[in-house]
């Protein structure tokens, strides 16, 4: 996948996880959902969003076991 192509691919996921207060859980999830998302995407670009999102929730949560994102839960299919 070309690297202007993944951008616009997470530009578009990210607008479904809304951005909260500076240094929220909420952020930190946006931040790990990118980083997982680009990882996958660069091993296999067919990787699922659902794959993606649910490696990133399993980080966030080592550090705040209660987190339950604000995103378009229908989107990502879970």
């Amino acid at each position: 996948m070309k690297r202007e192509e993944l951008k616009e691919r997470l530009a578009t996921e990210l607008e479904r996880i809304p951005r909260a207060d500076r240094g929220s859980t909420q952020n930190f999830f946006r931040v790990a959902y990118n980083m997982v998302r680009r990882h996958d995407l660069s091993v296999d670009p067919n990787t699922g969003r659902r794959a993606s999102f649910k490696r990133a929730l399993e980080q966030v949560r080592k550090t705040a076991l209660n987190f339950a994102p604000v995103c378009d839960r229908r989107f990502f299919g879970v």
